[in-house]
């Protein structure tokens, strides 16, 4: 009987229920709850946030704890994967100034093709022991981002209210 915002509503939708953000907001702010809800739990992640190379990690960090995320696909101004930055390679810098390209693990990464089905992005991901799978074009350019939290989530909230995209509602 009452409206809520990200947290509340995420908690919800995995339940299975939907909560109502409240008015009391700018619509930009309302913007930011609604993608906060799509982000947390998003099958494929259509448009990951990609820092590049000459972005700090002071600034990915800021990300990362700002939608509850552990990393980023790097791209260059073409969409091109470089690399990933993770908590990994940023959990022992003490310069919040250093360039992402410095710190990023870079490519050859392990990649899904952008239509790479549930089941085999899946497989990769314990293949080779990894949590997050950018999906890329025929031209290297980043499509998307599968993540293994997404799978141990939909496993944990079987009956998650979520849209036709796989995302929390």
């Amino acid at each position: 009987d009452t409206v809520t915002e990200a947290r509340m509503a995420i908690a919800m939708a995995r339940e299975g229920g939907i909560g109502i953000l409240h008015r009391n907001m700018e619509a930009a702010e309302q913007a930011d709850q609604v993608d906060r809800v799509k982000r947390s739990e998003a099958g494929m992640i259509k448009n990951p946030i990609t820092p590049t190379v000459d972005d700090t990690i002071g600034e990915v960090d800021r990300l990362c704890g700002q939608y509850r995320i552990s990393g980023l696909p790097v791209v260059d101004k073409d969409m091109k994967l470089l690399g990933i930055v993770t908590n990994r390679d940023m959990r022992f810098e003490d310069d919040p100034r250093r360039l992402v390209g410095e710190v990023m693990t870079r490519m050859p990464l392990v990649t899904g093709h952008a239509d790479i089905k549930s089941a085999d992005a899946l497989k990769l991901l314990a293949q080779h022991k990894i949590e997050k799978l950018p999906l890329v074009d025929d031209q290297n350019r980043l499509a998307g981002m599968i993540t293994l939290k997404d799978f141990v989530k939909s496993g944990k909230y079987p009956l998650a209210c979520k849209d036709s995209q796989g995302r929390l509602r």
